[in-house]
């Protein structure tokens, strides 16, 4: 019992504690009112000729109901039940945000993922960057986002046609040293020129779901990943630029947001 009160009272700590008092204090008057209207009530029935024990009961009667029908009695159990509903959801909703500080995940959310989408390219600069990422990918796809300088066609489709030859030549085996300075060799030769003219290539690495389809897979379905690179030709002045992605399929994933 004096466990339970001490941690009633740790959690009203810095609350109004008045009010509570006020409730306590009135409920037990309300009792006194009772049991003095019973005794009263045998006494008169009892010793209904003893005139002045009768007249102590009334004046005890009288003395209850003025306290218990004052304005301000009234008005701090009034106060005091507001308080107690204010109290109940204040205690709920720290319990609820309780539970989410401690580490409790929220219900998983669903989102729908499209068969076609956009996303964000980054700006791939570097020679050696653009080879690496193309090396652990399946396929590289081409795009443009903005309209090329004439002149500059070769250069985007000896860029693309490098990076699809470094891809296919290192899934037949590990890529020689060799062969990746070539590679680089190319692939700077066709940055320098497109950099030169305000052109930046932009890069994606994207996992396409296969076989390709309109609906949802049913439980059971095969299916397999197709790692892609999309590549992009924009802007110099930007940073990123978006790009279109096919995921293969539609599909529906959990998505448990962060707080």
């Amino acid at each position: 019992m004096l466990d339970w009160v001490g941690n009633w009272w740790q959690r009203q700590r810095g609350r109004v504690r008045f009010p509570a008092l006020g409730l306590v204090g009135y409920g037990l008057l309300w009792l006194l009112d009772r049991a003095a209207t019973l005794l009263y009530e045998q006494w008169l029935e009892t010793s209904g000729t003893d005139k002045e024990l009768a007249s102590r009961g009334e004046r005890l009667m009288s003395l209850l109901s003025d306290f218990l029908s004052n304005e301000y009695v009234i008005g701090a159990a009034a106060a005091t039940a507001v308080w107690v509903v204010v109290s109940v959801v204040a205690d709920r909703n720290c319990g609820k945000s309780g539970n989410v500080a401690k580490g409790k995940k929220p219900t998983p959310e669903f989102i729908d993922i499209l068969r076609h989408d956009r996303a964000l390219a980054t700006r791939a600069d570097s020679e050696a960057d653009l080879l690496s990422q193309a090396l652990s990918q399946d396929v590289v796809i081409a795009q443009m986002a903005v309209d090329l300088p004439a002149g500059l066609e070769g250069h985007a489709v000896g860029l693309e046609t490098a990076l699809r030859e470094a891809i296919t030549e290192h899934g037949d085996g590990q890529l020689s040293f060799e062969r990746q300075v070539a590679y680089r060799a190319r692939l700077r030769e066709h940055l320098v020129m497109l950099k030169g003219n305000d052109i930046r290539v932009f890069a994606y690495e994207h996992e396409k779901t296969l076989p390709e389809r309109w609906s949802e897979r049913e439980p059971g379905d095969e299916w397999t990943w197709e790692r892609q690179l999309v590549i992009a030709f924009g802007p110099a002045d930007a940073e990123s630029v978006e790009v279109e992605i096919d995921n293969g399929q539609p599909r529906r994933v959990p998505y448990e947001p962060q707080f």
